[in-house]
């Protein structure tokens, strides 16, 4: 998840700044991204490890070391999906000044 989620995003944005037409980066998280929060408000959430942080973990550890140390970064986020996807907006934050960018956070039930 760190690879896909967080250090995907991150090559993205770092391609998407060569790109001299670019009209918008539209990140798409889930609704769920915060869902450790009680009122999810429309503003970035400080991720509790910052994402050059967990990217450098993935790439210092094995996959057992890592899986080891898993429970204690996830803090309150349920699983790593929802932890990277949150870091993942993080990522998104630091290119606000440089690129046109979006954050949607759609939500997932038959009712939405």
């Amino acid at each position: 998840a760190i690879t896909s989620n967080v250090y995907g995003t991150l090559q993205l944005c770092l391609l998407a700044q060569n790109m001299t037409r670019l009209k918008a980066l539209v990140y798409v998280s889930t609704a769920f991204s915060n869902c450790d929060s009680a009122v999810i408000q429309e503003r970035i959430y400080p991720p509790p490890l910052c994402p050059d942080s967990l990217i450098l973990l993935s790439e210092l550890l094995d996959e057992r070391s890592l899986d080891d140390i898993t429970p204690s970064l996830l803090g309150s986020k349920p699983n790593t999906y929802i932890y990277t996807k949150s870091t993942a907006e993080e990522v998104i934050n630091r290119f606000r000044t440089t690129l046109p960018l979006a954050i949607l956070r759609p939500a997932v039930g038959k009712d939405q």
